[in-house]
């Protein structure tokens, strides 16, 4: 999933970003996860505490992340962080699409009673090549609210909230294999359980 960050890439991102990244992200070959909300600070977006401090072309990003995820493991993390400390707030934050990969990044599944597949991730100097700062340096907040706006509806429609699961049913319930649906099959039922 990653149409939030696609429209926001679309509006912000820089010829070459829009070519590397938007085709993979709308055909669905990637994961993206958001990490905007804060173990101390929420979902105040003026307050994060995730630093990203300029080291040449790059960023070394600190900070943490939570209730972040869905079903499946993240391929890519759409990061706000602050870029400069000493400029007003809404002119200090950049935003990052970057692989999930990266070394210093570590991901730990959260124990909730509801919302299954939320984690916390943790960036210790995490270096980010300049590529994957979507905008300018500091104009991470116009990017934010251009993502933030599609994610609660100005696209004009509802979105389905799990329509990959919804979609992993059906091709279980339509596809037949030895004369019975999949859905049918123990092996298939047990192995959407466990996922």
């Amino acid at each position: 999933r990653g149409e939030l960050q696609a429209g926001s890439i679309m509006v912000h991102g820089s010829d070459e970003q829009k070519k590397r990244f938007l085709k993979p992200i709308l055909t669905g070959e990637v994961v993206c996860w958001q990490l905007f909300t804060e173990p101390e600070v929420g979902s105040d977006l003026a307050s994060l505490r995730t630093r990203a401090e300029k080291d040449g072309d790059d960023f070394i990003i600190t900070g943490q992340k939570i209730f972040v995820g869905d079903s499946f493991d993240a391929d890519w993390l759409w990061c706000l962080a602050v870029t400069d400390p000493d400029a007003p707030r809404h002119q200090n934050i950049g935003a990052f699409f970057m692989p999930a990969n990266l070394p210093g990044i570590s991901i730990a599944n959260l124990n909730l009673v509801v919302q299954r597949g939320k984690r916390l991730v943790s960036m210790d100097g995490v270096r980010v090549s300049r590529e994957y700062l979507i905008g300018e340096e500091t104009q991470g907040w116009r990017v934010a609210q251009t993502t933030l706006e599609l994610e609660h509806g100005a696209a004009g429609f509802l979105a389905e909230r799990d329509s990959t699961v919804r979609d992993v049913i059906e091709y279980t319930k339509e596809t037949v294999r030895n004369g019975k649906p999949l859905s049918k099959d123990p092996f298939v039922q047990q192995a959407m359980v466990e996922n």
